[in-house]
């Protein structure tokens, strides 16, 4: 069960801080001098009275007691402050107020799987990083006592200062350490780690910060009880074990039966529409029955006699129907009204001719944004220069007197942005917590300009909240992508229909490729000419069949450390984390082989595994060596590491101690037990390659590949592309061709629900006074186009 509790100890509160320390310690404070300070009643200083709680720190027959204490300081720290008698005294003595606050406590719950030496690393690595680096000094004091259900209650008390330390002792108040936004933060960031600890030593993760209310159940909370064997993810229970599997889609059976709708929420989750045979395949999926079995139809009809179910206006001659919930028109509705409004406003327009360094087409595109309205966007096909342009059109906001700031899906995206740019960046998930809190300044304000990279990968319910956002304080947003490129994760196209309805800046000049058949063949993927493309780089020798797809496998290696001479950088591409995961093993077969590599050394790290379709974290051993290639796979901004982050590792101890130099020249230097999200490096799926550029590329297809896929993974290199694959998947050209064409762009439900706004009806305004239409052909004349016929849409969890 997840706890985590903050609280202020201060003298208005009829304690001193040797009472309340002395407690948590288990240990005798003198407190004469420290009482006579506080000013309160509760302790008469003339006595000498001691606060003694000395028997509460002793162990009984149970183990229950305190079973650990220590202080932990940022580095450079007076000497008194590892001291508990010496800390309270300074603290007592640099409060003068009589109601001064003087520590603020955390109070959690440690988890019961975990051993004594393990709780204390948690906690540790938790006070370090969430509250030591920012300057407080924490005590920690670990108590075990008797649970209600008879077992162990292991917790711990962290006192924490109030005021920062320096090696001159404390500093002033910081009074930002007071904000509640800080209390959730903790609750996260404690949820995070309990759960990285737990999956490192072979428990599933358990603790979620959020409320029921806010992770959307309508169930009662449960007691924590004894050690769990799965956890809720999205609704939807990910198993670790067999009989869990079994257990769970039990569990999601009775879900089903009971309230429908919960089925419509999950599916949602991830696409704005669906059908009929979506529902079927969801239910068989997540229950485990099948269409033989006679509930099946009782089920599936439930869910489509759903009140909330949306059927939208059929496309002409499209089959079968559609739907959505009412919910999510809701949401893409508002979404289309904000953009609305948003194309309709000027608060940040900007007139400028210096743009030197920019091609003609660049110098175009920028014009039209800067000059445009609230909501414009720039649509530009990969390799085409549109990071280069970004970075010139942030510097004349800046000149002008407006606040740029960049965001992007993923951190390696939004650390590229920043960098290129020079602007302060951030993941969508970490921007949409600041906008809900208002935290650490003002997210956005009026006449700020917000920059969204890769914006066709994120989803309606993202995109409508940041867009709201922005109406309500002033601010212009300028969305950036390619729509045919990866779509969003979760549900909704929504890019694609904004540029549909309101136009986009048009960058269609591709840069990256050094050939030109490979800049034309690339143009092909953009438009969706996806047969022209392949055949070009059939034609020139680029695609590679083999029998099997371990043959597939072993022919991309070959070729990879054949290339290697050359001194280019290289990118292998696969679409499953299997697939990488088997290539980075023979990758480093070829290098050890070649005495390129140091000291093997197993480190237990978090990766995500596929079983039976489904995707979740484990705690699995990887082994590493000095010379090795290792990719980073979640965000830490105390280490300056993105999901997505590429090094070498210069070093590394048998403990799992690391030097990793960044492919962006820094270096970083972590421990496994801090930071265990690690993979061999020598591949990586597509979706983290978007945004990537290298000379050379090594793509893996597969049966799953579609156009997306294929477009981003033939795009990332300057200098050469060669596509692997095996004939037991693919096994007629035909079905090459047709997988590597397969189009699944994602749709909104109102792409259905309401007519496309054509050319003719627009308004057309002055000349010189750009909008978010296309004027005097500043604007790709993309908007009035009809919506794409979806020919295969997914759930996201296979077929």
């Amino acid at each position: 069960m997840f706890h985590l509790r903050a609280k202020v100890i201060g003298r208005s509160g009829g304690r001193s801080a040797g009472g309340a320390v002395a407690y948590r310690a288990g240990s005798t404070i003198a407190a004469a001098s420290i009482a006579y300070r506080a000013g309160e009643s509760l302790t008469d200083p003339a006595s000498g009275r001691v606060f003694d709680y000395r028997a509460k720190g002793r162990l009984d027959a149970n183990g229950y007691g305190v079973l650990h204490k220590e202080i932990m300081a940022p580095e450079g720290s007076p000497a008194w402050a590892y001291d508990l008698q010496g800390l309270v005294n300074k603290v007592e003595a640099t409060e003068k107020r009589k109601d001064a606050q003087l520590f603020r406590e955390l109070e959690v719950s440690l988890p019961r799987e975990l051993s004594l030496e393990d709780q204390k690393a948690l906690v540790r690595a938790f006070v370090e990083r969430t509250c030591v680096r920012e300057g407080m000094v924490a005590a920690i004091f670990i108590h075990n006592e008797r649970a209600s259900d008879g077992g162990d209650n292991p917790h711990a008390h962290v006192l924490l200062t109030m005021r920062s330390i320096g090696p001159e002792g404390f500093g002033a108040k910081r009074r930002e350490w007071n904000a509640a936004a800080r209390v959730q933060d903790w609750r996260e960031a404690w949820a995070q780690y309990a759960n990285e600890f737990l999956l490192a030593h072979g428990h599933a993760p358990r603790l979620d910060h959020r409320s029921h209310q806010e992770r959307g159940l309508d169930v009662e909370p449960d007691n924590y009880i004894g050690p769990t064997k799965g956890r809720n993810f999205d609704g939807v229970v990910v198993a670790h074990r067999q009989a869990e599997r079994t257990a769970g889609k039990a569990r999601n059976l009775q879900k089903v039966s009971l309230d429908p709708q919960w089925v419509l929420d999950q599916i949602t989750r991830t696409q704005s529409t669906f059908t009929e045979r979506d529902v079927a395949k969801f239910i068989h999926r997540y229950t485990a029955v099948t269409n033989q079995d006679g509930r099946f139809a009782e089920l599936l009809a439930k869910v489509m006699q759903s009140p909330d179910l949306q059927k939208l206006a059929e496309a002409e001659g499209q089959k079968p129907a559609r739907f959505t919930t009412r919910a999510m028109l809701a949401v893409e509705t508002d979404l289309k009204a904000t953009a609305e409004r948003l194309a309709g406003r000027a608060t940040s327009v900007v007139l400028t001719e210096d743009l030197a360094g920019l091609t003609p087409e660049q110098a175009k595109a920028a014009k039209a944004i800067l000059s445009g309205r609230d909501l414009v966007a720039l649509h530009g096909l990969a390799g085409t220069g549109k990071t280069h342009l970004l970075a010139e059109i942030a510097e004349v906001y800046a000149k002008a007197g407006h606040r740029v700031r960049g965001a992007a899906l993923s951190g390696i995206v939004a650390r590229s942005l920043g960098d290129a740019a020079h602007v302060p960046s951030q993941t969508i998930a970490s921007l949409l917590r600041d906008l809900e809190r208002e935290r650490p300044f003002q997210p956005l304000s009026r006449g700020d300009v917000l920059i969204i990279d890769e914006a066709g990968m994120i989803g309606s319910r993202q995109l409508a909240k940041v867009l709201e956002h922005a109406e309500r304080v002033g601010a212009k947003v300028v969305l950036v992508g390619d729509t045919q490129q990866l779509q969003a994760i979760e549900a909704g196209g929504a890019f694609r229909t904004i540029v549909k309805r309101h136009g986009a800046a048009e960058l269609s000049t591709i840069q990256r490729q050094r050939h030109g058949w490979q800049r034309q063949a690339s143009s092909d993927l953009a438009r969706g000419a996806v047969p022209e493309a392949l055949a070009a780089y059939r034609a020139q020798g680029s695609f590679h069949p083999s029998p099997t797809s371990s043959g597939a496998m072993e022919a991309l290696i070959d070729r990879w450390h054949a290339d290697r001479s050359a001194g280019q950088s290289q990118v292998i591409l696969a679409h499953r984390r299997t697939e990488t995961q088997a290539l980075n093993r023979l990758a480093r077969a070829k290098l050890r082989a070649e005495g390129l590599l140091g000291r093997e050394v197993d480190v237990t790290v978090m990766v995500m595994e596929e079983e039976n379709g489904e995707v979740s974290p484990r705690a699995v051993t990887r082994s590493f060596a000095t010379g090795d290639r290792m990719l980073f796979t979640r965000n830490d901004k105390a280490l300056g590491v993105q999901n997505g982050s590429l090094g070498t590792i210069t070093s590394l101890t048998r403990q799992g101690a690391f030097r990793v130099r960044l492919d962006d020249g820094r270096e970083v230097a972590f421990d496994s037990t801090r930071y265990s999200y690690l993979e061999q490096g020598y591949a990586m799926t597509v979706h983290k390659a978007q945004g990537a550029t290298v000379d050379r590329a090594y793509v893996l297809a597969g049966e799953m590949f579609d156009a997306h896929m294929a477009y981003v993974a033939l795009t990332r290199h300057r200098e050469r592309v060669d596509v692997f694959y095996n004939r037991t998947d693919l096994p007629t050209d035909a079905k090459l061709m047709r997988t590597l064409a397969r189009d699944r762009t994602k749709d909104t439900s109102i792409d259905y629900a309401f007519p496309i706004v054509m050319e003719a009806d627009l308004p057309r305004v002055p000349p010189g006074v750009v909008t978010s239409g296309p004027i005097n052909g500043d604007w790709a004349l993309l908007r009035g186009q009809e919506p794409s016929i979806v020919r295969d849409i997914g759930l996201g969890i296979g077929e």
